[in-house]
């Protein structure tokens, strides 16, 4: 632990602890940024963007080296490292986990992707999600949960945050008090939660109630409003009923509260970003996670810490917290995990994920595919499903790519392969189907020759519009191991116990 004597802290070094900025290797002076950043506002550490293994350890060795207090850096790599930065192992979203039920799987991957962060010097993950997904239409959190049941969350969860911090890294569940019943994206749009307390304690608060009877050390709130509980124009990032009465005092979360990056646009409309700020860690936040402009930010708060007395005690509990936590940082390590045994590890997640939802096996024969790319990936984006289905015996006649202005034609002699691709991320809103894809999807399944056969590629939910296809098997991810996975299933190479971890 680090010995420390907060009263002898400037004001200036309480703020710079209470921001973590953000270091984005694709911006030009980025590491002189982060030395400003270090040398003279203290921050508490950097959230990272972008950049590949070795400069992210170059990176973090030398801030490290030149901080006067250590720094959390912190990743948002909820599917591996390599969702990140390049180099690093990426995995399928966390929802192909929960489709295997599988502890083992979590802790391998949750290993995995620590001794990477571990390698580059990075100490502190922004995952698990610890959502419950229940709302099916939910166009940002979706795949990203494990699913749609609290205790499978709670006990997928658990194992991950639990073999994170066994390696050496701190853990982040987020986004409390649950963002999984909502149906806006909180990128765009400040989404509501319409759940009275004791209704979250019932469902969305389940699986973080274990999380900190487990010891989990950070939990990021997120940005949504509890219209039941405060107000629906007020984030519960500025609530001090859910984060000092709910969290602290009847949940007994006595670690360090995160808030969601404030460049999201649910806080565009609320205030200033320092004020928020301030009413953030009035209410019993840690860390402002990503501001828009730091530097500023600091300055403001230094004010404040100045100025305001109460705030000033606040925020001392704070730092303690913090400085609690960063006592036990562990250095990194010189090792970076066999890229062999990861890929192997990615491929056999993709392989025990797929799920046959309905139908028997494709007989291999001539075949016509029709491809839905709600993310409009272009023409080449199921490449590789489509070179595995030729290398397993399939005649591939005909491969349409739809768009929203496709006149579709198609004589529907052969058996048709329709393959539908969504994702979750941030701002874009490729979780559904447009009204056109649907509309061409459901003329396909009522033609009378052929098997019709649907793959969807991300979102599960998309199939409840669509289950009189004779063959449907679910994806959750777009990624060439899952491709691979699913022309393996569709054509009866391998087999996969995985069962759908959502209802619709």
């Amino acid at each position: 632990m680090i010995e420390i004597d907060i009263n002898k802290l400037t004001a200036l070094e309480i703020a710079g602890q209470l921001v973590m900025p953000r270091i984005d290797f694709n911006i030009k002076g980025y590491f002189e940024q982060a030395v400003r950043f270090v040398e003279n506002y203290h921050v508490t550490g950097f959230i990272i963007f972008g950049g590949n293994i070795d400069q992210v350890k170059k990176t973090t060795s030398a801030l490290q080296d030149i901080s006067k207090y250590p720094l959390f850096f912190g990743i948002d790599a909820e599917r591996g490292l390599g969702q990140i930065v390049q180099g690093g192992s990426r995995f399928p979203f966390l929802m192909s986990l929960g489709a295997t039920g599988s502890e083992e799987l979590v802790e391998l991957q949750a290993v995995n992707t620590a001794r990477e962060m571990k390698y580059c010097g990075l100490n502190l993950l922004f995952a698990p999600v610890l959502d419950i997904n229940t709302n099916s239409s939910n166009p940002i959190v979706n795949i990203r949960a494990f699913g749609d049941e609290a205790q499978l969350v709670s006990r997928l969860g658990s194992v991950f945050y639990n073999k994170i911090k066994s390696e050496g890294i701190f853990a982040c569940g987020k986004h409390f008090p649950g963002h999984g019943s909502t149906d806006a994206d909180s990128h765009v749009e400040l989404p509501v939660l319409y759940k009275t307390a004791e209704e979250l304690l019932e469902l969305e608060l389940v699986p973080f109630i274990k999380a900190i009877d487990s010891g989990i050390d950070f939990l990021m709130v997120g940005h949504l409003a509890t219209d039941k509980i405060d107000n629906k124009n007020i984030p519960a990032i500025i609530s001090k009923t859910l984060i000092t009465k709910v969290l602290r005092v009847k949940l007994g979360f006595k670690k360090a509260v995160i808030t969601d990056s404030f460049r999201m646009d649910a806080l565009k409309e609320i205030d200033t970003e320092d004020t928020i700020a301030i009413n953030s860690l009035e209410a019993g936040c840690d860390i402002v996670l990503d501001p828009v402009n730091g530097e500023l930010l600091i300055e403001k708060l230094t004010e404040t810490i100045k100025d305001n007395h109460d705030f000033s005690s606040t925020v001392k509990n704070s730092i303690e917290r913090l400085f609690k936590l960063k006592g036990t940082i562990k250095p990194p390590s010189d090792n970076f995990p066999d890229r062999d045994r990861s890929s192997e590890l990615v491929n056999r997640i993709a392989k025990e994920s797929i799920c046959f939802v309905k139908g028997e096996l494709l007989n291999c024969g001539k075949i016509e595919v029709n491809i839905f790319d709600v993310m409009k990936g272009g023409e080449n984006i199921c490449i590789p499903f489509l070179d595995r289905l030729k290398v397993n015996g399939f005649d591939i006649t005909a491969v349409n790519y739809i768009t929203n202005h496709y006149d579709f034609k198609s004589e529907g002699k052969y058996d048709t392969i329709n393959i539908v691709v969504t994702t979750v991320s941030a701002w874009t809103k490729y979780s559904e189907l447009t009204s056109y894809y649907k509309q061409v999807l459901n003329h396909i399944s009522k033609r009378q020759n052929g098997k019709k056969v649907l793959v969807s590629f991300g979102s599960p939910y998309v199939i409840a519009d669509l289950l009189d296809y004779n063959i449907i098997i679910s994806v959750f991810e777009i990624i060439e191991p899952c491709q691979n996975a699913a022309a393996d299933v569709l054509s009866g190479k391998i087999t996969s116990n995985a069962e759908l971890p959502i209802k619709f």
